[in-house]
């Protein structure tokens, strides 16, 4: 049997509108995949899903974005959660709507 090795490649995706500047800060990280994300959630937070494609590097690249997060100039929580889909590990990044900009510009 063939294997083939995959590889990420940048689509075009449909987000909200309200989400889009971090899921695109988010996909500007090379390993970075992300796979769910919506404005304003059941929780009333903004939030992003995503894995890293090496899951050897998923600890490093999530403490990677949590050091350009850390301080105290965003205007609001951010949490960084770990999330685990049906096969790859991965994280979440949560926060206020109103944060969205902020937050994907620390990333960028």
């Amino acid at each position: 049997m063939d294997t083939h090795r995959a590889c990420s490649v940048p689509v075009n995706a449909w987000v909200d509108e309200g989400i889009a500047s971090l899921v695109i800060a988010l996909n500007r990280y090379p390993q970075i995949v992300t796979f769910e994300s919506c404005e304003n959630g059941t929780d009333g937070q903004a939030f992003v899903s995503f894995f890293v494609t090496d899951e050897g590097n998923l600890l490093l690249t999530v403490q990677t974005i949590a050091q350009r997060l850390a301080g105290s100039d965003l205007p609001a929580v951010v949490a960084l959660e770990w999330s685990y889909g049906a096969t790859t590990p991965g994280a979440v990044i949560r926060c206020l709507p109103d944060a969205v900009d902020a937050v994907a510009l620390r990333l960028s």
